[in-house]
């Protein structure tokens, strides 16, 4: 079976009696029968794929394959009701590159780009499968954590800023490390709503550079100098 010139499997008829008990114009209704089957179902299939790419593209950062801030959006207001209901804790990391700009007017945008593809795969091989790692914008990631304790959150964002700190940097700067600075919110004790969890996460993030970059920072807090820098979703 194939569309668009690609193999996507292959169909096989059995018959229950011997093909020599049918006369040969009763086998070649069968031939044509498998033929039309096969037809059909190579359309559906690639339908189905197309409609798959499509939706990964609409979710997915093109840069990092990490999830985009459309799919956060979704995923937060429908996490949300649930955790309301349920009575379920989760998180929220707000994640950004320490003096990243730096490093892409020194070492170009280009190498600027793999070091955001390098915390892609820090961020994804630390993620479970129901956590949601997501390009936030620029140089900055979030990280929905589900069913998870502060204590599991903490030990989770300093794995994820140890590792990124292995992370040599490229070009000009080759043989520098990485590191990034994290803020986090935890529901229900910094907010209720997706917009005052990202708030709080955010102000967090501020704080922790503020306190010299390369930590992680918990909680909103109520500091007047950290106003929040993320635009809320929309």
């Amino acid at each position: 079976m194939s569309a668009g010139g690609e193999v996507l499997g292959f169909l096989h008829l059995c018959c229950q009696h011997d093909p020599a008990d049918y006369s040969e114009a009763e086998r070649e209704a069968r031939r044509r029968l498998g033929a039309e089957l096969a037809e059909r179902i190579s359309i559906n299939l690639a339908n189905i794929r197309l409609r798959e790419r499509l939706r990964g593209q609409s979710v997915r950062d093109p840069l990092t394959g990490l999830f985009n801030r459309r799919y956060l959006e979704e995923t937060l207001q429908r996490e949300l009701k649930r955790a309301e209901r349920a009575g379920r804790a989760f998180a929220l990391m707000v994640i950004d590159i320490d003096h990243f700009k730096t490093l892409n007017d020194t070492a170009g945008h280009a190498l600027g780009d793999e070091v955001l593809r390098q915390i892609a795969v820090v961020l994804r091989e630390n993620c479970r499968g129901s956590d949601v790692a997501c390009r936030f914008g620029g140089d900055e990631f979030v990280v929905a954590l589900f069913d998870i304790t502060p204590e599991q959150v903490k030990g989770r964002a300093e794995s994820i800023r140890d590792l990124a700190g292995r992370i040599r940097a490229p070009g000009p700067l080759r043989g520098d490390t990485l590191s990034i600075s994290v803020g986090i919110a935890l529901y229900p004790d910094d907010g209720s709503v997706e917009e005052e969890l990202l708030g709080a996460a955010d102000r967090a993030l501020y704080r922790a550079k503020l306190a010299g970059r390369n930590c992680i920072c918990v909680g909103g807090g109520e500091d007047p100098d950290a106003r929040p820098r993320l635009k809320v979703l929309a």
